[in-house]
């Protein structure tokens, strides 16, 4: 009995495992975009989360929110300043 209470045990964990894995963000901040395995509450996730580093890497690349050209909204800036 104890047995088979230890083997429904083990199996509820190792389905559970998975879930704890570590999931990768593409986070928008004021600077650009980055990746990170941790989101705070005030953080702006512009994606689902991955599964791995390189994969968020690759999307953010794709992501147009994340692209340079969208992030800086005045490319003549330097032009605007009147001199």
């Amino acid at each position: 009995m104890l047995r088979n209470i230890m083997l429904v045990a083990g199996f509820t964990v190792a389905m559970t495992a998975p879930g704890f894995a570590a999931e990768w963000f593409v986070i928008r901040g004021a600077d650009g975009c980055f990746v990170t395995d941790q989101k705070s509450a005030g953080e702006d996730a512009v994606s689902k989360g991955y599964a791995s580093e390189a994969e968020a890497t690759e999307e953010m690349k794709a992501i147009a929110a994340c692209d340079e050209a969208n992030t800086n909204l005045d490319p003549d800036e330097d032009r605007d300043t009147g001199q």
